[in-house]
């Protein structure tokens, strides 16, 4: 019997849930397959876990741009007292 070739490498992370999803459907489908291992409760619970993990991950890039984003401003403002009072000095 042929190896059944997944091509998960160049999935992303939600292709690749998806995917996990749609083999889980399937096989829950086909009756000959009553018995898989590992369990479709194991693929389906490790699929969930990657998901949510994704979106901790998504929330926390945008979560960090956001405080980024803070950082510069208060640098910039930083910057600017700093040359404010460099000019102060040399009057």
């Amino acid at each position: 019997m042929p190896k059944i070739k997944l091509n998960l490498s160049n999935l992303s992370i939600p292709q690749k849930v998806s995917k996990a999803q749609q083999i889980v459907a399937a096989l829950t489908a086909h009756g000959s397959f009553t018995a898989p291992s590992p369990s479709l409760a194991t693929i389906t619970g490790a699929a969930n876990d990657l998901n949510t993990a994704f979106g901790e991950a998504q929330t926390a890039r945008q979560t960090a741009k956001e405080k980024t984003s803070v950082q510069n401003q208060k640098e910039d403002a930083l910057t600017a007292l700093l040359n404010q009072i460099a000019a102060y000095v040399r009057v």
